[in-house]
């Protein structure tokens, strides 16, 4: 959840959920320690309607350090190719990461 270092600079998509009662929003947001050293990071977070119809952050999220989006990029391309692709008996088939998956995730050229 966000705190006061803690800044959105761009929501990337935000996914309607349960009738309208929930959202998933994908964000790339800022956090500024009070060393003040800024880092970018990628938000996943569901939210939910409260009680005066405002949308509020919950507890169910993630964050995905720059660092870290190359590797769970190929990570969730593979996940959608293998759902798109069932086996003979109608499942998707786990897929092993790749060499490039889990090497050098500083390597942005080519995310998806």
């Amino acid at each position: 959840m966000a705190d006061n270092n803690s800044n959105e600079l761009q929501r990337l998509a935000t996914v309607p959920r349960n009738d309208g009662k929930e959202e998933l929003r994908i964000s790339l947001d800022e956090y500024t320690p009070d060393n003040g050293r800024t880092s970018q990071y990628v938000s996943i977070r569901l939210w939910y309607r409260g009680d005066h119809g405002d949308f509020l952050p919950s507890r169910k999220g993630v964050t995905i350090r720059k660092s870290e989006i190359q590797s769970v990029g190929v990570a969730l391309r593979q996940a959608l190719d293998a759902m798109n692709e069932p086996s003979s008996t109608g499942r998707a088939q786990p897929t092993t990461p790749s060499a490039r998956a889990v090497g050098d995730a500083r390597d942005t050229e080519g995310l998806f």
